[in-house]
Protein backbone atom coordinates (compact mmCIF):
# COMPACT_ATOMS: atom_id res chain seq x y z
CA UNK A 1 0.00 0.00 0.00
CA UNK A 2 1.57 3.33 -1.04
CA UNK A 3 1.77 6.36 1.23
CA UNK A 4 -1.08 8.20 -0.52
CA UNK A 5 -3.55 5.37 0.01
CA UNK A 6 -2.36 4.97 3.61
CA UNK A 7 -2.89 8.67 4.28
CA UNK A 8 -6.39 8.54 2.82
CA UNK A 9 -7.24 5.51 4.95
CA UNK A 10 -5.97 7.23 8.13
CA UNK A 11 -7.98 10.33 7.24
CA UNK A 12 -11.15 8.29 6.78
CA UNK A 13 -10.64 6.46 10.08
CA UNK A 14 -10.04 9.69 11.99
CA UNK A 15 -13.05 11.34 10.31
CA UNK A 16 -15.28 8.39 11.19
CA UNK A 17 -14.06 8.44 14.81
CA UNK A 18 -14.70 12.18 15.16
CA UNK A 19 -18.16 11.78 13.60
CA UNK A 20 -19.05 9.00 16.07
CA UNK A 21 -17.90 11.11 19.01
CA UNK A 22 -19.89 14.13 17.87
CA UNK A 23 -22.94 11.98 17.24
CA UNK A 24 -22.63 10.41 20.70
CA UNK A 25 -22.52 13.86 22.31
CA UNK A 26 -25.53 14.91 20.26
CA UNK A 27 -27.48 11.86 21.41
CA UNK A 28 -26.62 12.63 25.03
CA UNK A 29 -28.09 16.09 24.55
CA UNK A 30 -31.44 14.66 23.38
CA UNK A 31 -33.62 14.41 26.47
CA UNK A 32 -36.02 11.51 26.66
CA UNK A 33 -39.38 12.65 28.01
CA UNK A 34 -41.87 10.51 29.90
CA UNK A 35 -44.50 10.99 27.20
CA UNK A 36 -44.65 12.29 23.66
CA UNK A 37 -48.23 13.28 22.88
CA UNK A 38 -48.71 13.44 19.11
CA UNK A 39 -51.92 14.98 17.73
CA UNK A 40 -52.81 14.62 14.04
CA UNK A 41 -55.64 17.08 13.36
CA UNK A 42 -57.58 16.94 10.09
CA UNK A 43 -59.57 20.19 9.94
CA UNK A 44 -59.90 20.75 6.21
CA UNK A 45 -63.62 20.81 6.97
CA UNK A 46 -65.83 22.77 9.39
CA UNK A 47 -63.76 22.00 12.51
CA UNK A 48 -60.82 24.35 11.93
CA UNK A 49 -61.91 27.11 14.31
CA UNK A 50 -62.67 24.58 17.01
CA UNK A 51 -59.22 23.02 16.77
CA UNK A 52 -57.65 26.48 16.94
CA UNK A 53 -59.32 26.71 20.37
CA UNK A 54 -57.87 23.29 21.22
CA UNK A 55 -54.37 24.54 20.39
CA UNK A 56 -54.79 27.58 22.61
CA UNK A 57 -55.99 25.27 25.36
CA UNK A 58 -52.91 23.05 24.89
CA UNK A 59 -50.64 26.11 25.14
CA UNK A 60 -51.98 26.89 28.62
CA UNK A 61 -49.66 24.10 29.78
CA UNK A 62 -47.55 23.04 26.81
CA UNK A 63 -44.44 20.88 26.69
CA UNK A 64 -41.85 20.33 29.40
CA UNK A 65 -38.90 18.05 30.18
CA UNK A 66 -41.44 15.31 30.93
CA UNK A 67 -43.86 15.93 28.07
CA UNK A 68 -43.62 16.67 24.35
CA UNK A 69 -46.78 18.08 22.78
CA UNK A 70 -46.48 17.93 18.99
CA UNK A 71 -49.22 18.60 16.43
CA UNK A 72 -49.60 18.10 12.70
CA UNK A 73 -52.40 20.41 11.64
CA UNK A 74 -54.09 19.90 8.27
CA UNK A 75 -55.70 23.31 7.72
CA UNK A 76 -58.07 24.59 5.02
CA UNK A 77 -56.37 26.08 1.96
CA UNK A 78 -52.90 25.44 3.39
CA UNK A 79 -50.65 23.38 1.16
CA UNK A 80 -48.02 21.04 2.52
CA UNK A 81 -47.15 19.67 5.94
CA UNK A 82 -47.31 21.90 9.02
CA UNK A 83 -46.02 20.58 12.34
CA UNK A 84 -45.98 22.50 15.60
CA UNK A 85 -44.34 22.13 19.00
CA UNK A 86 -46.76 23.39 21.63
CA UNK A 87 -44.97 25.26 24.41
CA UNK A 88 -46.43 26.98 27.43
CA UNK A 89 -47.77 30.23 26.03
CA UNK A 90 -46.75 29.61 22.41
CA UNK A 91 -47.39 27.40 19.40
CA UNK A 92 -44.13 27.15 17.46
CA UNK A 93 -43.83 26.03 13.86
CA UNK A 94 -41.37 23.14 14.01
CA UNK A 95 -41.44 21.72 10.49
CA UNK A 96 -42.89 22.69 7.14
CA UNK A 97 -42.62 21.26 3.65
CA UNK A 98 -44.58 22.01 0.51
CA UNK A 99 -45.08 18.29 -0.19
CA UNK A 100 -48.76 17.57 -0.70
CA UNK A 101 -50.73 15.68 1.96
CA UNK A 102 -54.23 14.26 2.12
CA UNK A 103 -54.13 11.76 -0.73
CA UNK A 104 -52.90 8.91 1.50
CA UNK A 105 -53.85 9.75 5.07
CA UNK A 106 -52.43 6.51 6.51
CA UNK A 107 -49.00 7.36 5.10
CA UNK A 108 -49.30 10.98 6.29
CA UNK A 109 -49.92 9.84 9.87
CA UNK A 110 -47.11 7.28 9.77
CA UNK A 111 -44.68 9.92 8.47
CA UNK A 112 -45.73 12.32 11.23
CA UNK A 113 -45.37 9.70 13.95
CA UNK A 114 -41.99 8.51 12.64
CA UNK A 115 -40.66 12.07 12.47
CA UNK A 116 -42.01 12.82 15.95
CA UNK A 117 -40.43 9.76 17.57
CA UNK A 118 -37.05 10.56 15.98
CA UNK A 119 -37.08 14.19 17.09
CA UNK A 120 -38.96 13.86 20.39
CA UNK A 121 -38.10 10.46 21.91
CA UNK A 122 -39.97 9.40 25.02
CA UNK A 123 -40.59 6.42 27.23
CA UNK A 124 -44.25 6.36 26.18
CA UNK A 125 -46.16 7.48 23.10
CA UNK A 126 -49.77 8.55 22.57
CA UNK A 127 -51.28 9.28 19.17
CA UNK A 128 -54.49 11.29 18.92
CA UNK A 129 -56.46 11.50 15.66
CA UNK A 130 -58.72 14.55 15.69
CA UNK A 131 -61.46 15.26 13.15
CA UNK A 132 -64.82 13.99 11.90
CA UNK A 133 -65.64 10.34 12.55
CA UNK A 134 -68.49 7.91 12.03
CA UNK A 135 -67.74 4.49 13.42
CA UNK A 136 -67.07 1.15 11.71
CA UNK A 137 -68.93 1.80 8.45
CA UNK A 138 -67.18 3.42 5.48
CA UNK A 139 -68.74 3.07 2.04
CA UNK A 140 -68.53 5.98 -0.47
CA UNK A 141 -66.92 9.27 0.49
CA UNK A 142 -70.24 11.06 0.35
CA UNK A 143 -71.62 8.90 3.13
CA UNK A 144 -69.06 10.47 5.46
CA UNK A 145 -68.04 7.37 7.38
CA UNK A 146 -64.68 6.52 8.84
CA UNK A 147 -62.45 9.20 10.42
CA UNK A 148 -60.30 12.23 9.45
CA UNK A 149 -62.45 13.62 6.66
CA UNK A 150 -60.60 15.97 4.30
CA UNK A 151 -63.21 17.96 2.40
CA UNK A 152 -60.65 19.51 0.04
CA UNK A 153 -59.08 16.25 -1.16
CA UNK A 154 -62.33 14.30 -0.63
CA UNK A 155 -60.51 11.60 1.29
CA UNK A 156 -60.75 10.01 4.71
CA UNK A 157 -59.20 7.20 6.74
CA UNK A 158 -61.37 4.08 6.49
CA UNK A 159 -61.18 1.02 8.73
CA UNK A 160 -58.75 -0.90 6.56
CA UNK A 161 -56.49 2.15 6.23
CA UNK A 162 -56.57 2.59 10.00
CA UNK A 163 -55.13 -0.92 10.29
CA UNK A 164 -52.55 -0.14 7.60
CA UNK A 165 -51.53 2.99 9.50
CA UNK A 166 -51.19 1.21 12.85
CA UNK A 167 -49.31 -1.69 11.27
CA UNK A 168 -46.83 0.78 9.78
CA UNK A 169 -46.31 2.48 13.12
CA UNK A 170 -45.86 -0.84 14.93
CA UNK A 171 -43.50 -2.31 12.32
CA UNK A 172 -41.48 0.69 11.15
CA UNK A 173 -41.37 2.96 14.19
CA UNK A 174 -41.99 1.01 17.40
CA UNK A 175 -39.94 -2.08 16.56
CA UNK A 176 -42.88 -4.47 16.70
CA UNK A 177 -44.36 -3.04 19.90
CA UNK A 178 -47.96 -1.92 20.17
CA UNK A 179 -48.84 1.76 20.38
CA UNK A 180 -49.55 2.37 24.05
CA UNK A 181 -52.49 4.73 23.64
CA UNK A 182 -54.60 5.71 20.65
CA UNK A 183 -57.11 8.51 21.04
CA UNK A 184 -59.90 9.09 18.51
CA UNK A 185 -61.10 12.64 19.05
CA UNK A 186 -64.07 12.10 16.73
CA UNK A 187 -67.66 10.88 16.68
CA UNK A 188 -68.90 7.32 17.17
CA UNK A 189 -65.53 5.54 17.35
CA UNK A 190 -65.85 3.68 20.69
CA UNK A 191 -67.23 0.50 19.15
CA UNK A 192 -66.48 -3.18 19.51
CA UNK A 193 -65.71 -3.26 15.79
CA UNK A 194 -63.03 -0.57 16.13
CA UNK A 195 -61.62 -2.24 19.23
CA UNK A 196 -61.32 -5.55 17.42
CA UNK A 197 -59.82 -3.92 14.32
CA UNK A 198 -56.90 -2.49 16.34
CA UNK A 199 -56.47 -5.26 18.91
CA UNK A 200 -53.03 -6.45 17.73
CA UNK A 201 -51.71 -2.93 17.33
CA UNK A 202 -52.85 -0.81 20.30
CA UNK A 203 -52.90 -1.31 24.07
CA UNK A 204 -55.52 1.29 25.10
CA UNK A 205 -58.13 3.22 23.14
CA UNK A 206 -59.90 6.42 24.22
CA UNK A 207 -62.96 7.35 22.13
CA UNK A 208 -66.63 8.34 22.24
CA UNK A 209 -69.65 6.11 21.62
CA UNK A 210 -71.84 9.10 20.79
CA UNK A 211 -71.36 12.09 18.54
CA UNK A 212 -68.65 14.28 20.05
CA UNK A 213 -69.17 17.95 20.72
CA UNK A 214 -67.02 20.00 18.39
CA UNK A 215 -64.93 21.45 21.21
CA UNK A 216 -63.27 18.07 21.60
CA UNK A 217 -60.94 17.20 24.45
CA UNK A 218 -59.86 19.16 27.53
CA UNK A 219 -56.14 19.06 26.71
CA UNK A 220 -54.84 21.52 29.31
CA UNK A 221 -56.14 19.39 32.18
CA UNK A 222 -54.59 16.27 30.67
CA UNK A 223 -51.21 17.96 30.26
CA UNK A 224 -51.16 19.30 33.83
CA UNK A 225 -50.95 15.79 35.22
CA UNK A 226 -48.63 14.52 32.49
CA UNK A 227 -46.24 17.34 33.37
CA UNK A 228 -46.29 16.57 37.07
CA UNK A 229 -46.70 12.79 37.36
CA UNK A 230 -45.27 9.58 35.92
CA UNK A 231 -48.22 7.75 34.39
CA UNK A 232 -48.61 4.51 32.48
CA UNK A 233 -50.99 4.11 29.53
CA UNK A 234 -53.99 2.92 31.57
CA UNK A 235 -53.58 5.84 33.97
CA UNK A 236 -53.38 8.25 31.04
CA UNK A 237 -56.57 6.75 29.60
CA UNK A 238 -58.32 7.32 32.91
CA UNK A 239 -56.94 10.85 33.10
CA UNK A 240 -58.25 11.76 29.63
CA UNK A 241 -61.75 10.48 30.46
CA UNK A 242 -61.74 12.26 33.82
CA UNK A 243 -60.75 15.55 32.16
CA UNK A 244 -63.53 15.07 29.59
CA UNK A 245 -66.05 14.53 32.37
CA UNK A 246 -64.99 17.67 34.22
CA UNK A 247 -65.20 19.75 31.04
CA UNK A 248 -68.64 18.60 29.88
CA UNK A 249 -70.64 17.58 32.94
CA UNK A 250 -71.84 21.12 33.70
CA UNK A 251 -72.26 22.07 30.05
CA UNK A 252 -74.22 19.22 28.51
CA UNK A 253 -76.42 16.27 29.42
CA UNK A 254 -75.41 14.36 26.32
CA UNK A 255 -71.81 13.15 26.00
CA UNK A 256 -69.79 9.93 26.22
CA UNK A 257 -66.15 8.97 26.46
CA UNK A 258 -64.46 5.74 27.49
CA UNK A 259 -61.02 4.19 27.81
CA UNK A 260 -60.77 0.52 26.84
CA UNK A 261 -58.13 -2.13 27.54
CA UNK A 262 -57.77 -3.45 24.00
CA UNK A 263 -55.62 -6.41 25.07
CA UNK A 264 -58.74 -8.06 26.56
CA UNK A 265 -61.05 -7.49 23.58
CA UNK A 266 -60.63 -11.05 22.23
CA UNK A 267 -62.38 -12.29 25.37
CA UNK A 268 -65.36 -10.07 24.65
CA UNK A 269 -65.49 -11.20 21.01
CA UNK A 270 -65.45 -14.88 22.02
CA UNK A 271 -68.17 -14.26 24.58
CA UNK A 272 -70.31 -12.56 21.93
CA UNK A 273 -69.99 -15.58 19.64
CA UNK A 274 -71.00 -17.82 22.55
CA UNK A 275 -74.07 -15.64 23.16
CA UNK A 276 -75.04 -15.79 19.49
CA UNK A 277 -74.75 -19.59 19.49
CA UNK A 278 -76.97 -19.63 22.58
CA UNK A 279 -79.52 -17.45 20.80
CA UNK A 280 -79.54 -19.86 17.85
CA UNK A 281 -80.17 -22.78 20.21
CA UNK A 282 -83.02 -20.94 21.96
CA UNK A 283 -84.64 -20.05 18.64
CA UNK A 284 -84.74 -23.74 17.78
CA UNK A 285 -86.84 -24.26 20.93
CA UNK A 286 -89.07 -21.17 20.83
CA UNK A 287 -89.10 -20.04 17.18
CA UNK A 288 -90.54 -16.63 16.32
CA UNK A 289 -91.46 -15.92 19.92
CA UNK A 290 -87.77 -15.77 20.78
CA UNK A 291 -87.06 -13.60 17.74
CA UNK A 292 -89.58 -11.09 19.11
CA UNK A 293 -87.75 -11.11 22.43
CA UNK A 294 -84.49 -10.25 20.66
CA UNK A 295 -86.14 -7.39 18.76
CA UNK A 296 -87.70 -6.06 21.92
CA UNK A 297 -84.33 -6.06 23.68
CA UNK A 298 -82.76 -4.23 20.76
CA UNK A 299 -85.53 -1.60 20.68
CA UNK A 300 -85.31 -0.93 24.40
CA UNK A 301 -81.54 -0.76 24.82
CA UNK A 302 -79.53 2.46 24.88
CA UNK A 303 -78.98 3.74 21.36
CA UNK A 304 -77.38 6.84 19.98
CA UNK A 305 -78.20 9.82 17.78
CA UNK A 306 -77.10 7.73 14.83
CA UNK A 307 -79.48 4.88 15.71
CA UNK A 308 -77.67 2.12 13.84
CA UNK A 309 -75.35 2.01 16.88
CA UNK A 310 -76.39 0.77 20.33
CA UNK A 311 -74.63 0.23 23.62
CA UNK A 312 -73.59 -3.44 23.82
CA UNK A 313 -73.88 -3.73 27.62
CA UNK A 314 -77.38 -2.26 27.50
CA UNK A 315 -78.46 -4.77 24.84
CA UNK A 316 -77.12 -7.64 26.94
CA UNK A 317 -78.95 -6.26 29.97
CA UNK A 318 -82.24 -5.91 28.11
CA UNK A 319 -82.03 -9.41 26.64
CA UNK A 320 -81.07 -10.86 30.03
CA UNK A 321 -84.13 -9.28 31.60
CA UNK A 322 -86.44 -10.38 28.80
CA UNK A 323 -85.64 -13.91 29.92
CA UNK A 324 -86.93 -13.22 33.43
CA UNK A 325 -90.52 -14.04 34.40
CA UNK A 326 -92.94 -11.26 33.37
CA UNK A 327 -96.45 -10.43 32.28
CA UNK A 328 -96.24 -8.73 28.90
CA UNK A 329 -95.75 -10.54 25.64
CA UNK A 330 -92.97 -9.33 23.36
CA UNK A 331 -95.46 -7.81 20.89
CA UNK A 332 -96.86 -5.58 23.65
CA UNK A 333 -93.50 -4.12 24.63
CA UNK A 334 -92.84 -0.60 23.35
CA UNK A 335 -91.09 -0.67 19.99
CA UNK A 336 -89.76 2.89 20.32
CA UNK A 337 -86.60 4.50 21.64
CA UNK A 338 -87.37 4.38 25.36
CA UNK A 339 -84.00 5.35 26.77
CA UNK A 340 -84.38 9.01 25.81
CA UNK A 341 -86.31 11.24 23.45
CA UNK A 342 -84.84 12.21 20.09
CA UNK A 343 -86.55 14.81 17.92
CA UNK A 344 -88.96 13.45 15.32
CA UNK A 345 -87.20 15.57 12.70
CA UNK A 346 -84.00 13.60 13.30
CA UNK A 347 -85.66 10.19 13.41
CA UNK A 348 -87.62 10.83 10.22
CA UNK A 349 -84.54 11.90 8.32
CA UNK A 350 -83.67 9.02 5.98
CA UNK A 351 -80.12 10.36 5.71
CA UNK A 352 -79.51 10.71 9.44
CA UNK A 353 -75.96 9.34 9.23
CA UNK A 354 -74.96 11.39 6.22
CA UNK A 355 -76.36 14.64 7.63
CA UNK A 356 -75.16 14.32 11.18
CA UNK A 357 -72.35 16.85 10.80
CA UNK A 358 -75.01 19.53 10.27
CA UNK A 359 -76.60 18.61 13.58
CA UNK A 360 -73.70 18.32 15.96
CA UNK A 361 -70.87 20.71 15.15
CA UNK A 362 -72.04 23.95 16.74
CA UNK A 363 -70.45 26.50 19.01
CA UNK A 364 -70.89 25.85 22.73
CA UNK A 365 -72.95 29.03 23.03
CA UNK A 366 -75.55 27.56 20.68
CA UNK A 367 -77.89 24.61 21.19
CA UNK A 368 -77.11 21.75 18.76
CA UNK A 369 -80.29 20.19 17.47
CA UNK A 370 -79.17 16.65 18.22
CA UNK A 371 -78.95 17.24 21.97
CA UNK A 372 -81.37 17.65 24.84
CA UNK A 373 -81.20 20.63 27.20
CA UNK A 374 -77.66 21.49 26.20
CA UNK A 375 -77.78 24.88 27.89
CA UNK A 376 -78.51 23.37 31.29
CA UNK A 377 -75.99 24.26 33.97
CA UNK A 378 -76.95 21.42 36.29
CA UNK A 379 -74.49 18.63 36.87
CA UNK A 380 -75.13 15.32 35.24
CA UNK A 381 -75.96 12.28 37.29
CA UNK A 382 -73.16 10.43 38.97
CA UNK A 383 -71.00 8.87 36.29
CA UNK A 384 -69.04 5.66 36.30
CA UNK A 385 -65.35 6.56 36.38
CA UNK A 386 -62.79 4.24 37.84
CA UNK A 387 -59.57 2.48 36.99
CA UNK A 388 -59.68 -1.28 37.22
CA UNK A 389 -56.58 -2.94 38.68
CA UNK A 390 -57.10 -6.60 37.87
CA UNK A 391 -55.00 -9.16 39.71
CA UNK A 392 -57.08 -12.18 38.68
CA UNK A 393 -57.46 -13.22 35.07
CA UNK A 394 -60.50 -11.54 33.58
CA UNK A 395 -62.52 -14.68 32.90
CA UNK A 396 -61.76 -16.24 36.30
CA UNK A 397 -62.86 -13.09 38.09
CA UNK A 398 -66.04 -12.76 36.05
CA UNK A 399 -66.95 -16.43 36.40
CA UNK A 400 -66.56 -16.31 40.17
CA UNK A 401 -69.01 -13.40 40.34
CA UNK A 402 -71.85 -14.89 38.30
CA UNK A 403 -73.76 -16.42 41.21
CA UNK A 404 -72.83 -14.01 44.00
CA UNK A 405 -73.37 -10.78 42.04
CA UNK A 406 -76.40 -11.56 39.89
CA UNK A 407 -78.87 -9.74 42.16
CA UNK A 408 -76.87 -6.52 41.75
CA UNK A 409 -78.04 -6.11 38.15
CA UNK A 410 -80.94 -3.64 37.84
CA UNK A 411 -83.81 -5.13 35.85
CA UNK A 412 -84.74 -2.55 33.23
CA UNK A 413 -87.28 -4.27 30.98
CA UNK A 414 -90.34 -6.47 31.29
CA UNK A 415 -90.30 -9.82 29.52
CA UNK A 416 -92.73 -12.32 28.07
CA UNK A 417 -95.26 -14.88 29.21
CA UNK A 418 -93.17 -17.60 27.63
CA UNK A 419 -91.84 -19.99 30.24
CA UNK A 420 -88.12 -19.54 29.55
CA UNK A 421 -86.78 -22.21 31.88
CA UNK A 422 -84.84 -24.58 29.65
CA UNK A 423 -81.18 -25.39 30.10
CA UNK A 424 -80.41 -23.45 26.92
CA UNK A 425 -82.02 -20.34 28.43
CA UNK A 426 -79.97 -20.68 31.61
CA UNK A 427 -76.78 -21.08 29.59
CA UNK A 428 -77.63 -17.97 27.57
CA UNK A 429 -78.36 -15.97 30.71
CA UNK A 430 -75.00 -16.98 32.16
CA UNK A 431 -73.21 -15.99 28.94
CA UNK A 432 -75.01 -12.63 28.93
CA UNK A 433 -73.98 -12.05 32.53
CA UNK A 434 -70.36 -12.89 31.73
CA UNK A 435 -70.53 -10.49 28.77
CA UNK A 436 -71.79 -7.63 30.92
CA UNK A 437 -69.12 -8.18 33.55
CA UNK A 438 -66.45 -8.45 30.84
CA UNK A 439 -67.44 -5.05 29.44
CA UNK A 440 -67.31 -3.55 32.92
CA UNK A 441 -63.76 -4.86 33.36
CA UNK A 442 -62.43 -4.07 29.90
CA UNK A 443 -63.73 -0.49 29.99
CA UNK A 444 -61.29 0.97 32.51
CA UNK A 445 -62.92 4.41 32.57
CA UNK A 446 -66.29 5.65 31.34
CA UNK A 447 -68.16 8.94 31.59
CA UNK A 448 -71.60 9.80 30.24
CA UNK A 449 -74.16 12.57 30.52
CA UNK A 450 -77.42 11.89 32.30
CA UNK A 451 -79.44 11.71 29.08
CA UNK A 452 -77.50 8.65 27.99
CA UNK A 453 -76.67 7.19 31.38
CA UNK A 454 -76.93 3.53 30.35
CA UNK A 455 -74.00 3.71 27.94
CA UNK A 456 -71.13 1.64 29.36
CA UNK A 457 -68.31 2.42 26.96
CA UNK A 458 -68.57 0.02 23.98
CA UNK A 459 -71.13 0.26 21.18
CA UNK A 460 -71.93 -2.09 18.31
CA UNK A 461 -73.43 -1.73 14.83
CA UNK A 462 -77.03 -2.90 15.18
CA UNK A 463 -79.43 -1.71 12.44
CA UNK A 464 -83.12 -2.41 12.90
CA UNK A 465 -83.29 -4.08 9.50
CA UNK A 466 -81.42 -7.04 8.06
CA UNK A 467 -79.84 -4.87 5.36
CA UNK A 468 -76.22 -4.81 6.48
CA UNK A 469 -74.01 -2.14 4.94
CA UNK A 470 -71.61 -3.66 2.41
CA UNK A 471 -68.60 -1.90 3.93
CA UNK A 472 -69.30 -3.56 7.28
CA UNK A 473 -68.49 -6.92 5.73
CA UNK A 474 -64.89 -5.76 5.22
CA UNK A 475 -64.23 -5.27 8.93
CA UNK A 476 -62.20 -7.86 10.82
CA UNK A 477 -65.02 -8.09 13.34
CA UNK A 478 -67.59 -9.07 10.70
CA UNK A 479 -65.22 -11.67 9.27
CA UNK A 480 -64.46 -13.29 12.63
CA UNK A 481 -67.81 -13.30 14.42
CA UNK A 482 -71.36 -14.56 13.92
CA UNK A 483 -72.75 -11.03 14.24
CA UNK A 484 -73.70 -10.44 10.59
CA UNK A 485 -75.57 -13.75 10.42
CA UNK A 486 -77.35 -12.81 13.65
CA UNK A 487 -78.50 -9.52 12.10
CA UNK A 488 -79.70 -11.23 8.92
CA UNK A 489 -81.58 -13.91 10.87
CA UNK A 490 -83.28 -11.69 13.44
CA UNK A 491 -83.86 -8.18 12.09
CA UNK A 492 -86.77 -7.37 9.80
Amino acid sequence: MNKTKLSILKFLIITFFVFCQLNAHALKDVKVAEWSFFVYAQTKNDLNNFFAKNLRDMAKVGSSDKLNVVVQWEQPKKIGTWRYKVQKGSIDLDYHTSALTGKNIAKDVIDFFKWGVAKYPAKHYALILSGHGSGPIDPSYFANRGILFDWENRTYLNNQQLVEMLDGIKRDVLGGKKLELLGLDACLMASLETDYQIKDRVEYLVASQEQEHADGWFFSEIFKDLNSKSLNASQLGYLIVDAYKRFYEKRFDWYTQSAVNISEIEILKNNLNQILIGIQNCKKLYGNSFTNVIRSARNNCAQFNVPIYVDLHSFYSELYNQLKAGKKSPSEINDGFVNYVISNEFLNNSKDVENRENLVFKDLTETPTNCLDLTSTTSSDKVELQVQDNTMSLLDEISSSIVSSEDELTLLAESSDINFKSGEIENLKNDLWVGMKAIEKIVIANTVGKNIARAKGISIYFPKSSNVDNSYMKTEFAKNTLWVQFLVDNMR
